[in-house]
């Protein structure tokens, strides 16, 4: 049930571009003071684009920026105004796509939630404070997408994807949101599914167009081992069995995505969805990232959160008669994750069939 539509207010509207403005600003400072470089792939190789991979193909923000750096401006001062742009348009966004089921005060206090949430994930100390430049724009990217999705506006989403596809290799989740946001709806799914075909093939021919040109960066694509071989899984999982690690996952998901499942009934379809697709993240990324980085899934967060938002602010979603394989994968699709993730986890234990290809890079 949709929210009825409210009237402009002039002094709101300067309110809250104000509070979108500072805490652009507050979010970008903190991004560039508590974290730096990693040394394996430094700024100054990927403003160079030469950079190991999977570090090295991630180009558009080194490209769009270094114009300013040639012309004297530091890196963290370029990087820092790339960060501070994309958090303003995740608010946005976030509050504009919320506006679809939420008064606009609440969805742009909602979206204020999220950038409250986003410094615990991005800025929090741990293990590697590392500054990336396409941390935020991944982030935008995916903002813009669930705003365009849930607007019915495909070629926008699709357009978000394909550029980002030039930014980090997450641009690929627009796919599954397109479908997530409207598999309740027959005529707007065959629409999305169009639009999600399209999008594949963008943001494919984006990747192996970045492989053309750049084919000469070191090192393997995907990194599923740390150290002498063993399984980022593996050393994931230990990780997480240690009870005192439990107090810093629960800060570096900044909390609010862990309250999704006591808000089942309170979030809207399509946002669940959203969320399945965040938890879908997540459990891949547990292969191939540290789970004590959690820059690296934080797209995740972000998606969960915008559920969680909807439910905490919103009111309790009427029962929507849906088609039983749509109801199924709603009720069941979280738990089988996790149960795909340990039957994944019991057979690498026995075969170990992932390569072992852990170019010389932490340092």
């Amino acid at each position: 049930m949709r929210p009825v539509p409210e009237e402009r207010d002039a002094r709101r509207d300067l309110a809250w571009l104000a509070i979108v403005a500072v805490g652009a600003v507050v979010y970008a400072g903190l991004r560039v003071t508590f974290t730096h470089e990693y040394s394996a792939a430094p700024w100054s190789k990927l403003l160079a684009f030469e950079a190991p991979l999977p570090f090295g193909h991630r180009v558009l923000v080194p490209f769009l920026v270094r114009p300013l750096v040639d012309a004297g401006r530091s890196p963290a001062d370029v990087f820092a105004i790339v960060e501070g742009i994309a958090f303003a348009i995740v608010l946005v966004a976030s509050a504009a796509a919320l506006e679809h089921w939420l008064p606009r005060r609440r969805a742009r206090a909602g979206a204020i939630l999220i950038g409250l949430v986003l410094p615990l994930v991005y800025v929090l100390p741990r293990k590697w404070p590392l500054l990336y430049p396409w941390d935020g724009a991944a982030l935008a990217v995916l903002a813009i997408a669930v705003w365009a999705a849930v607007r019915r506006r495909f070629a926008v989403a699709c357009a978000a994807a394909a550029l980002g596809a030039f930014n980090r290799e997450t641009a690929l989740l627009v796919v599954p949101l397109l479908l997530a946001v409207h598999a309740h709806d027959a005529d707007a799914r065959r629409r999305a599914w169009a639009w999600a075909e399209l999008t594949v093939a963008l943001v494919i021919v984006a990747r192996i167009a970045i492989g053309v040109l750049l084919p000469d960066n070191p090192g393997p694509p995907l990194h599923f081992t740390i150290g002498r071989g063993d399984y980022r899984l593996f050393n994931n999982l230990r990780w997480l069995a240690k009870p005192s690690h439990w107090a810093w996952f629960v800060a570096y998901v900044g909390a609010l995505p862990l309250v999704w499942p006591l808000l089942r009934r309170r979030i809207p379809g399509p946002l669940h969805r959203v969320a399945l697709v965040g938890l879908a993240y997540f459990v891949a990324a547990l292969v191939v990232a540290n789970i004590y980085e959690p820059r690296a899934w934080g797209e995740s967060v972000y998606l969960v959160s915008l559920a969680v938002v909807a439910g905490v602010l919103g009111r309790a979603e009427p029962s929507v008669t849906l088609p039983r394989w749509l109801a199924r994968v709603d009720r069941w699709a979280a738990p089988l994750m996790l149960i795909a993730l340990a039957l994944f986890v019991a057979a690498l234990s026995r075969y170990r069939f992932l390569p072992v290809a852990q170019w010389p890079m932490p340092k």
